[in-house]
C-alpha cells in the first residue's frame, strides 16, 4: 500500500507565502477574470443595458453605464464578441476599463463596480451584499491557487485521474462566483481544497437506525461493502467501540463526516443525540482522502480503487449550499439502478457506445422528524453520505481516464492540457472523436428514454487510449437529470422517487415533466450551453478552430444518429434538439435578485444554425 500521507504537500501557505499571493501578477489576472465573467454574465443575462458598437476588427465595443456614489455618470468599457454559441457574449483578455469625467483607468474593484451599475440594472439585486461577499472570497481563494499554480509541475495526462482532479484549478468557466466556498477561513481553503492537494481522514459516526435513512443499490450487502471500504481492522474496532457503550452494532449504521462538517457543524447540531446515544462518535479513519474539483466528493488515496464519498458540507460554494438534501441522498441508489438497468439492456449504449455509468451504491442519513421543524432545518442535510463506483472499475487495461474539465485547460505554462493530443491526432479527427463520445450517449438517453443528463464538465469523464477519446464515464444523478412523462414517455419503467421535505423545496427540485420542452432544454443548458460551447470558444481561441465547423461537427453527429434509428422519429420531433431557440438559466441573476423565481432566457441555439447552413 503506498504510503501517500508521506508523499502528502504541505496545504499550508507560511504566511510569507500567503502575503506574496496577494501582491503577485495572479491576483491582477484573477480579478480580471473574475471581472469579465460578471460583465459577460451581466450582458448576457439582460441584466443590464448595454451600448455596442461594431469595430474594425471584428469585435464589439462594449459600454455598461452606471452612476457613482456621488451621482456622476460613470461608462464600464470592454471588448468582444456575441458568439454563435448561443449568443454567449465573450470578452478578450484587455481589461475593463472605468470612465469618469472623461478620465479612463482600468477598473480595478469589484465591490465599486457593482454599486455602480447596480441603481441601473432592470429588476433591484436583492441580495448584492451576499453575491459580493462571494466575489470577494472567490477573488482570494483563486489568487492563491493560481499562485500555488506557478510553483508546481502542469497538469499531465501522465498524471492519474486522481491527481488531475486536484491539477485542474478552473472552476466554473461561467460562474462569476466560482470559487466562493463561503464558510471557509483561509486555513481551512489550504487544509480542504482541492486547489491544494491536501490529504486528509474521515471522522465516523454511527446513527442509531432508528434516526438514519439508509437507500442501497439492489443486491448491494450494505455490511460487506463497508467492511470492504472499511478494512476488517477498522470495522472490527469501530463495532468493538459500539459494543463498549453498551450498544448492539446492528443497530446502527456508520456515517462518514468530512473534518470540517464534523468540527464547524455536526458537533454543534447534534450534541442532544450524542448525549443521548442516538449518535456515537466512532473517531477517525484510517485512510487518506483528497478532494475532486466539486470539493465534498472525495478520493480514496490510501487504497486508490476504493468508491469516491460524497459527504455534507455545510459551505456555499458557485453560489449553492454543498449539504446532501435528504431526498438525494435516498434517490441517489434508486436513480443509479435505474439508469444502469437501461444501460444494461440496451445493446447501443452496452456493447457500442460502451458508456459507464458511475453508480451510487450507498446513501446514508440522519432523520428525525419527529424534532421541531425549527431544528430540523437547522440540522437538514449537514449528516450524510453517498458512496459512488470508482472509474478505475471499468477502465481498460489500455485506458485512461481525464476529466472532462482537463479539456479547456491551460496551464500555468501557457500550453493548453490537449496540445500534445492535439498535434499527435490532429484537431479535427481528435475533435470528431470527443464530440461522438460524448454526445451519442446523451441524446441516445434522452430520444430513446425520454431523460436528460446534467453533463456539465464536472459530471463527465474523457476515457481515452493514448490520448484518443474512446468513451465517457458519467456521474452524480441524484438531482442531475430531466426525465419525460408526457405521450410517447415508457412511465411503467420510470422510478418513485423521493421529494424534497416542504421547507426544502424550490422550484427546480422536480426530476419528472410532461413538457417536452424542459427536457431539451435541460440537455441544451448544462452539456451543450455551457460544457460545449465553452470548448468550442476555447477552441477557437487557441488553434483557430471556427466555432461554426464545430457545431456543424455536433450537428452532424447528431443527425447521423436519428438516421441510424428512424423509428425514433416521432421522439425527434417532439424532443428537437435543433429548435431555433431554447432556454437556458440566470445564473447571475438567480443569486443577484434572487431564486423565488426560476430564472431562464431565451437564446439562439446554434445547433439550429448549424442545421441551416447543412441544408444549404
Amino acid at each position: 500500500m503506498e504510503n501517500v500521507m508521506s508523499k502528502s504537500f504541505d496545504p499550508a501557505l507560511p504566511m510569507q507565502d500567503w502575503e506574496a499571493a496577494l501582491r503577485s501578477p495572479e491576483y491582477a489576472k484573477v480579478r480580471r477574470r473574475i471581472f469579465r465573467q460578471i460583465v459577460e454574465s451581466l450582458i448576457y443575462e439582460e441584466l443590464v443595458e448595454e451600448k455596442s458598437l461594431a469595430l474594425p476588427d471584428g469585435e464589439r465595443g462594449f459600454v455598461l453605464e452606471g452612476r457613482t456614489r456621488t451621482g456622476k455618470p460613470v461608462q464600464y468599457l470592454c471588448r468582444g464578441q456575441r458568439k454563435l454559441s448561443y449568443a454567449r457574449v465573450r470578452l478578450t483578455a484587455a481589461p475593463i476599463m472605468r470612465r469618469v469625467d472623461g478620465n479612463e483607468t482600468e477598473a480595478v474593484c469589484l465591490a465599486t463596480f457593482l454599486e455602480e451599475i447596480g441603481p441601473t440594472a432592470k429588476e433591484e439585486p436583492k441580495q448584492l451584499e451576499g453575491f459580493l461577499k462571494e466575489i470577494r472570497q472567490t477573488l482570494l481563494h483563486d489568487t492563491h491557487a493560481k499562485f500555488l499554480q506557478t510553483k508546481r509541475p502542469p497538469a499531465s495526462p501522465a498524471h492519474s485521474y486522481a491527481e488531475l482532479e486536484g491539477d485542474i484549478l478552473d472552476g466554473h468557466p461561467y460562474h462569476p462566483c466560482y470559487k466562493s466556498r463561503i464558510g471557509f477561513s483561509p486555513a481551512d481553503n489550504a487544509a480542504y481544497g482541492p486547489d491544494f492537494k491536501p490529504l486528509f481522514k474521515l471522522f465516523w459516526v454511527a446513527v442509531h437506525k432508528q434516526r438514519a435513512v439508509v437507500s442501497s443499490s439492489a443486491g448491494l450487502d450494505v455490511e460487506e461493502f463497508l467492511r470492504s471500504e472499511l478494512g476488517e481492522a477498522l470495522y472490527r474496532t469501530f463495532a468493538e467501540q459500539i459494543r463498549s457503550r453498551g450498544y448492539d452494532p446492528k443497530e446502527y449504521a456508520l456515517v462518514p463526516v468530512h473534518p470540517w462538517q464534523w468540527e464547524r457543524k455536526v458537533a454543534d447540531a447534534f450534541f442532544e443525540q450524542i448525549g443521548s446515544g442516538q449518535l456515537l462518535l466512532l473517531g477517525e479513519g484510517t485512510d487518506a482522502y483528497s478532494p475532486q474539483q466539486s470539493i465534498r466528493t472525495l478520493t480514496n488515496r490510501t487504497s486508490p480503487g476504493k468508491a469516491y464519498v460524497k459527504v455534507s458540507l455545510g459551505i456555499q460554494n458557485t453560489s449553492a449550499s454543498r449539504i446532501l438534501g435528504h431526498h438525494h441522498v435516498e434517490n441517489a441508489a434508486i436513480v443509479s439502478d435505474w439508469l444502469e438497468s437501461i444501460r444494461k439492456s440496451d445493446p447501443y449504449l452496452r456493447d457500442e457506445l460502451r458508456v459507464v455509468l458511475l453508480q451510487e451504491v450507498l446513501g446514508v442519513h440522519f432523520s428525525d422528524p419527529d424534532l421541531p421543524e425549527a431544528v430540523q432545518r437547522e440540522m437538514y442535510g449537514s449528516l450524510g453520505a453517498i458512496w459512488r463506483e470508482n472509474v478505475s472499475l471499468y477502465l481498460d487495461s489500455d485506458e485512461s481516464a481525464v476529466p472532462f474539465t482537463a479539456l479547456c485547460h491551460i496551464g500555468a505554462d501557457g500550453i493548453p492540457f490537449i496540445d500534445a493530443w492535439v498535434q499527435t491526432y490532429g484537431l479535427p479527427a481528435w475533435l470528431k472523436r470527443v464530440l461522438e463520445a460524448s454526445i451519442l450517449p446523451l441524446v441516445h438517453f434522452m430520444y430513446a428514454h425520454g431523460i436528460a443528463l446534467e453533463s456539465h464538465a464536472q459530471n463527465m469523464v474523457l476515457l481515452h487510449r493514448n490520448g484518443m477519446p474512446t468513451r465517457v464515464a458519467l456521474r452524480d444523478f441524484p438531482g442531475g437529470i430531466r426525465y419525460y412523462t408526457g405521450e410517447l414517455a415508457d412511465k411503467a419503467s420510470q422510478p418513485h422517487l423521493k421529494a424534497p421535505p416542504a421547507f426544502h423545496s424550490n422550484v427546480i427540485s422536480s426530476m419528472a415533466t410532461e413538457q417536452a420542452s424542459e427536457v431539451t432544454d435541460f440537455l441544451h443548458d448544462a452539456f451543450f450551453h455551457i460544457n460545449l460551447s465553452e470548448f468550442a470558444m476555447f477552441l477557437e481561441e487557441q488553434y483557430g478552430f471556427s466555432e461554426y465547423t464545430f457545431w456543424a461537427m455536433a450537428a452532424e453527429i447528431i443527425l447521423a444518429y436519428q438516421k441510424q434509428f428512424p423509428q425514433l422519429r416521432e421522439l425527434f420531433a417532439k424532443l428537437d434538439l435543433f429548435q431555433e431557440n431554447v432556454l437556458v438559466g440566470q445564473l447571475t441573476i438567480r443569486r443577484l435578485c434572487g431564486e423565488t423565481l426560476y430564472r431562464e432566457h431565451a437564446v439562439p441555439n446554434p445547433l439550429h444554425s448549424a442545421l441551416k447552413e447543412l441544408m444549404v
